[in-house]
């Protein structure tokens, strides 16, 4: 065999084995928009946190139990330091949201004392989220007592179930009004 047909059977297998090498290699393509999205709320979902989606509206809903000390509208630090900016990254990976936050209690004695607490507690959430780089112009915070409750009072799940925050919020698709 020839210098010129050996070294054209070479070049032939390095491309050949390079292409096989090729398809080896694992995926660099980047993640999508909804893989992205996906993956943030499947880590939120990981620190007892909901996420619900219809249409273009997320809800995501923190127990008031988990976030709050008892009867107060103190965050603990755990939720200061991990979650909060989770969400506030889930947010953001949205374009344009007008975000609500809501907080709700359980049934209590005294109405006007549940308002005010639910009312400092959406506040302070809403602050976080600010302090998270969530445009303070997009935000609206309330506390609604115990209106809407979403569980019976008269067990401890159901009073858990009621002692909540939720984060609304409804993005723009590109195109569409």
């Amino acid at each position: 065999m020839s210098v010129k047909k050996t070294v054209l059977l070479v070049m032939s297998a390095a491309l050949l084995g390079g292409c096989a090498m090729q398809h080896a290699r694992p995926d660099l393509t980047p993640p999508s928009q909804q893989q992205i999205h996906a993956k943030l709320a499947a880590q939120l979902q990981k620190n007892n946190v909901q996420v619900v989606q219809v249409g273009q509206t997320f809800r995501i809903i923190l127990s008031s139990d988990l976030l709050f000390e008892p009867n107060s509208a103190n965050i603990k630090n755990a939720y200061v330091n991990t979650v909060m900016p989770m969400i506030a990254q889930f947010i953001r990976a949205y374009d344009k949201p007008s975000v609500s936050v809501t907080a709700y209690s359980a049934d209590g004695s005294n109405t006007a004392v549940l308002l005010a607490l639910t009312n400092r507690q959406a506040q302070v959430i809403s602050s976080e989220l600010w302090l998270n780089n969530i445009n303070a112009r997009l935000l609206s915070a309330q506390g609604k007592a115990n209106q809407d409750s979403i569980s019976s009072n008269q067990t401890p799940h159901g009073r858990y179930a009621n002692n909540r925050v939720e984060i609304q919020f409804r993005y723009e698709v590109a195109g569409v009004m």
